[in-house]
């Protein structure tokens, strides 16, 4: 996790480096674990519940927005992100945005699935996916 002391801005599956300085007891870290606690749990957790601040370019923000709307237990496609833009937007073009989501769980970008509920491409790999798509209890084709 990532922070700038008051929201979080980052989530990574990579582990930590030893060289780097962690403050385990900072308040939004704190807030974080407690979140991801109660998704594991499976309880329906809200990105807003978090406060969160994170750099990327409007298109990107765009993408994310619209996946911070997906509720819990539910999936959206990629094409469904790109009919929200008011130009023709490619599916790929969002799946590259997508792929550079820095709030992995949080902005649940796992839901996002290929065309017809494909399962598809995830940065944390596809098993986590998996995993996590089947605790939501959402319904995927491999």
């Amino acid at each position: 996790m990532s922070s700038d002391g008051n929201n979080l801005t980052g989530i990574s599956y990579l582990p930590y480096h030893d060289n780097l300085i962690r403050q385990d007891s900072l308040k939004i870290f704190v807030q974080t674990k407690s979140w991801l606690n109660d998704y594991f749990l499976g309880k329906p957790v809200k990105f807003q519940n978090l406060p969160c601040s994170f750099t990327g370019n409007d298109f990107q923000k765009h993408v994310w927005n619209e996946i911070s709307k997906i509720p819990y237990g539910h999936s959206i496609t990629y094409g469904d992100i790109a009919k929200t833009f008011k130009r023709k937007m490619s599916a790929q073009a969002i799946g590259h945005a997508v792929g550079q989501n820095p709030l992995v769980i949080i902005i649940p970008c796992h839901r996002v699935l290929g065309k017809k509920n494909t399962l598809t491409g995830y940065g944390g790999g596809l098993e986590r996916k998996k995993f996590l798509l089947n605790l939501e209890g959402i319904d995927f084709k491999s």
